[in-house]
């Protein structure tokens, strides 16, 4: 892999403008101690992986490719653009009473989706592809669009049309019209991927490093403590973070947020990518992002997303155990 980008800074910085996270290495470092940096473009936004320690400058270029790799392969098998990923041939075999062979990353990610959907009582659905696609948040690129007047059926949306055959690794949508999207957690996935993949090089080589995997804000640490700062949506880009998190060894974070990812109704009404599967229309809270923190970059990816559409008070009593959540809520007007 050739980074489209490699530096070493102070203490470094990235400001991922789309997901409210602000990331860089905990602690003041000297400038030989600051983490080197990889960059390029994967699954539609920034893929970046720090290293730092006494082996970085040694280990960056094999930790890259792993990590390189790790992401593509996923992004492989569950874009929704790729006419031959598993989701792809998934969706175009929807209603033709077809099983297809998936491999792993399908079959994890959707189980984990599935088990979200019922856990969360439907606020979760990986079955809302005809909801973005009417509303045209499927095209790359494309022009802003009208908002339909109704939204697809809420049958292509019911879990029961799904076969799923985990032991077999197959699956089919019985009902025309149905599609799976799994970009509420795909990335959290890829993002696990790559550190598991990257740290069993690194224990096998015996690398004496510390490294962080970023994608799109999906964030896992692959040892030592990461300061993460969450951006006010409402403040300029360089505006100080609302506050920081620790982000320990192993454990994973990402955001949901309603300010970055938007198409523009005839009136002029901002239309939210994130909808509420349970009503087919776009989530109307006062939720403008919310954080999680959890044990692996799957389960804070699926999170996020579940609890924008719950909303602060239903989701701060749903989230599971092992988890936490930092929400950033709409001003009001006083009374």
């Amino acid at each position: 892999m050739k980074p489209l980008a490699r530096v070493r800074a102070r203490l470094f910085a990235a400001i991922m403008a789309w997901t409210g996270l602000v990331w860089g290495a905990a602690g003041a470092l000297a400038e030989d101690d600051a983490p080197l940096r990889l960059a390029w473009k994967a699954m539609g936004t920034c893929a970046e992986l720090q290293v730092r320690g006494p082996d970085a400058e040694a280990s960056v270029p094999s930790l890259g490719d792993v990590v390189h790799a790790a992401i593509a392969r996923v992004e492989a098998a569950l874009s929704v653009f790729a006419p031959e990923s598993d989701v792809a041939r998934l969706n175009a075999a929807a209603g033709k009473g077809e099983w297809v062979d998936i491999g792993p990353e399908l079959g994890d990610t959707l189980q984990a989706a599935l088990e979200t959907v019922r856990a969360s009582g439907g606020a979760f659905n990986p079955l809302v592809a005809p909801l973005l696609e009417a509303y045209g948040f499927r095209r790359r690129p494309g022009p802003l669009v009208s908002v339909p007047g109704a939204p697809p059926s809420s049958k292509l949306l019911d879990l029961e049309a799904i076969d799923f055959d985990r032991a077999r690794m197959r699956c089919r949508l019985t009902r025309p019209g149905m599609a799976l999207d799994l970009g509420g957690c795909a990335k959290g996935y890829a993002v696990d991927c790559a550190v598991c993949e990257a740290i069993a090089v690194q224990r096998e080589q015996g690398w004496n490093v510390e490294f962080l995997v970023n994608l799109g804000g999906n964030m896992r640490s692959g040892g030592g403590t990461w300061t993460i700062g969450i951006r006010n949506p409402g403040a300029a880009l360089s505006a100080p973070p609302l506050r920081s998190l620790s982000l320990r060894a192993g454990e994973a974070i990402a955001t949901s947020g309603s300010y970055e990812r938007f198409v523009t109704a005839p009136d002029g009404t901002q239309v939210s990518h994130l909808f509420d599967p349970r009503t087919g229309k776009p989530v109307e809270s006062e939720v403008l992002q919310v954080t999680v923190l959890a044990p692996d970059a799957l389960r804070a990816d699926l999170f996020s997303t579940t609890l924008f559409v719950l909303g602060q008070e239903a989701g701060d009593r749903w989230l599971p155990q092992g988890a936490r959540a930092v929400w950033v809520l709409a001003p009001t007007s006083a009374p």
